[in-house]
Order: C-alpha cells, then sequence, then structure tokens
C-alpha cells in the first residue's frame, strides 16, 4: 500500500490510517511512505540516518528542519567530499605535469622510475587521481587513451604488456597502472575495474603500431 502524505509548513505530516514500516522518499513537496517488511524504522534515502517508526499514532510530527537535515544528507556528503579533493590539490599547488622534474609524457627509465616514487606518497598520488580523473573521455577506452597518453610516450609503453607477456615488462603492478584504475573509477568511466583494465591492455598492446604510424607521419 502506497500513500502520500503532505509535509505542511510545520513539518505535521498527516496519515487517515496509521502504518507501520514505512520508508520515506522525498518528493518535491511531499513524501512517498510505502509498506516495507522492514523492522519498525523510517529508512531516510541517501543517508544512514534511521528515525524511529512513530505511525503508531493517528497524526504524527517530525520537525520540517529534521526532515531537511536527515533528506540533505546526501548532498552534505557530497560537498565534503569535494571540499576534500579540493584541500588535496591546495597541498601541491599546482599540476601532476608541472610540479614535479619529469618530461611528460615519460620516455625514459628514470623518469619512470621517479614518477613511481613520487606515486608512493599518498598525498601526491590522491591529488593525481582527482587531476585524471577530470581529463574525461567519449568512453571508457577513449578516457583510458587521454590518460595514458598524457603519462606515458608510445615508445616506453612498448617494452610493457599488462601482464610481462612475450618477453615484456609487467604494466599492473606499477602505481601508474593503480593511478589510472583509480582516476576511471573516480570519473565513473567504468562500471567495474576489469573495463579499466581491459582499455589499458588494449592500448599497451597499439603502442607499437601507433609508434610506426607517428614514425611515418615525420618522414
Amino acid at each position: 500500500m502506497v500513500k502520500k502524505v503532505d509535509v505542511s509548513g510545520n513539518g505535521h505530516l498527516k496519515n487517515e490510517t496509521p502504518v507501520q514500516n514505512v520508508q520515506i522518499t522525498p518528493l518535491q513537496e511531499s513524501f512517498t511512505i510505502e509498506n516495507t517488511e522492514s523492522d519498525g524504522i523510517f529508512h531516510l534515502p541517501h543517508s544512514n540516518v534511521t528515525v524511529p517508526d512513530i505511525t503508531q499514532q493517528e497524526n504524527y510530527y517530525l520537525p520540517q528542519n529534521t526532515i531537511n537535515q536527515y533528506c540533505c544528507q546526501g548532498c552534505k556528503d557530497n560537498a565534503l567530499k569535494a571540499k576534500e579533493d579540493r584541500k588535496t590539490q591546495k597541498k601541491r599547488h599546482g599540476s601532476l605535469y608541472t610540479d614535479f622534474e619529469i618530461n611528460f609524457p615519460i620516455n625514459d627509465s628514470t623518469d619512470l622510475e621517479k614518477f613511481e616514487d613520487i606515486l608512493k606518497q599518498e598525498e601526491h598520488f590522491d591529488a593525481a587521481v582527482i587531476e585524471l580523473a577530470k581529463l574525461g573521455g567519449e568512453n571508457k577506452y577513449n578516457f583510458v587513451k587521454r590518460v595514458m597518453s598524457s603519462l606515458l610516450s608510445n615508445e616506453k609503453a612498448t617494452e610493457f604488456s599488462w601482464l610481462g607477456r612475450k618477453g615484456k615488462r609487467p604494466f599492473h603492478n606499477l602505481l601508474m597502472a593503480k593511478l589510472v584504475l583509480n582516476a576511471a573509477e573516480k570519473a565513473h568511466e567504468a562500471k567495474d575495474q576489469k573495463e579499466t583494465e581491459n582499455s589499458l591492455q588494449s592500448w599497451l598492446e597499439q603502442a607499437r603500431e601507433r609508434r610506426q604510424q607517428s614514425s611515418s607521419k615525420r618522414i
């Protein structure tokens, strides 16, 4: 049974028939109250906060400011997360591509080792995830392509395969790989980690072809 209950300015919720074990979902100016098989608790959406079931009374009272507080909890959480992201970026005062003495895209082992050492520091790793997630892409592979093309040259990429097969170095155990996986997750560019791993594997496999095409254009 579903019943719609108006929320008046003073925060009174009026219900013709008392119901038990209800779930509240916020609408524009009202709530939809739906019977559930739960344990007599209001489960408010976008929040871990619960409110005891007080629907045994014919007319029950829930202050408007309390409603606003609970229903906006998801928005508050998102705002706090964004604030923490900004703090992380401010600590570095710049960009991944300019803050360190590394030539991007990386084309030699010295710069790669230096970059790996930088990513061992949580502050730099987290800031890099935030920055790379903003690159975006038309799809999951395009996102990986944009990120990896900015980090690693085609020449250097030919030395790697995802698992290190065919005499190549394994890419999956580099912190750079973890960085791209985390950035893709943060940017919501893939439904799961496996999708990003597959895109990384494809990008690495095509490195030799891209290098040859680039050389042909310069001739």
